[in-house]
């Protein structure tokens, strides 16, 4: 099973999340067990270097999320919720059933926007 991993760069990041994707990368048991790859959608850095970062990794998302079975998505809150709901829509719309979503405190926010939008499609 092909896996992608979206979430903050785990080599230009820091914090709990790039810490977390940095383990799941490293992880002997995963990756005998699964195909993972680590897509890296933000970057620390001043809001420019952000933003256009986030932009161009989206972009990448775009091209290559169809040769993926499982998506695994890391949002923290505010623009991380945002941003990642742009990646759910998009693998919604690509007819893929399987992704998990790992937020923090915006958890019930995160699911009602997406249940929200669901029911409008």
């Amino acid at each position: 099973m092909k896996v992608l991993v979206i979430g903050p760069s785990d080599t230009s990041s820091c914090g709990g999340m790039a810490e977390v994707i940095r383990g799941i990368r490293e992880s002997v048991l995963l990756n005998r067990e699964f195909e993972i790859d680590i897509f890296p959608s933000y970057i620390d850095g001043i809001l420019a270097i952000r933003v256009l970062y986030s932009a161009w990794r989206y972009f990448h998302f775009l091209r290559r999320c169809k040769k993926y079975d499982l998506f695994h998505i890391h949002t923290a809150e505010k623009g991380s919720t945002f941003r990642k709901y742009l990646y759910l829509k998009k693998i919604k719309k690509a007819g893929k059933k399987r992704s998990c979503i790992f937020t923090a405190r915006n958890f019930w926010f995160f699911m009602t926007v997406s249940a929200a939008a669901g029911n409008k499609s």
